[in-house]
């Protein structure tokens, strides 16, 4: 094992690192979900209908505003795409990067 993702009794000793290049079987990456959209599709092989989908969202709101925008999983099909979207379905007037990794539960 290389000393990038290690993990020493336990505890992770260097953050995690993946390749995230484009491809058909991408598990990792950012999404932009753009400005005046409720919803994004992500096309990948690798999403299962059972699979977890982790996301992050940058700055979907300035701090001082009180409210806050929530991203989530609109729909999975099995082996092709995950769509993301605004959890209220309305498009918000500013672009947000989504961060997400699918996880997928072992056979």
């Amino acid at each position: 094992m290389s000393k990038y993702n290690a993990i020493e009794g336990g505890i992770l000793e260097s953050p995690l690192s993946v390749n995230a290049t484009s491809r058909s079987t991408i598990w990792s990456g950012i999404t932009i979900l753009a400005s005046g959209s409720a919803t994004v599709t992500q096309s990948t092989l690798s999403v299962k209908s059972d699979s977890l989908v982790l996301l992050g969202i940058q700055g979907p709101t300035n701090a001082n505003s009180g409210n806050g925008m929530s991203v989530e999983v609109r729909s999975i099909s099995q082996g092709n795409y995950f769509i993301l979207g605004w959890s209220d379905g309305i498009a918000q007037p500013r672009s947000v990067n989504v961060h997400w990794m699918i996880v997928n539960q072992t056979p």
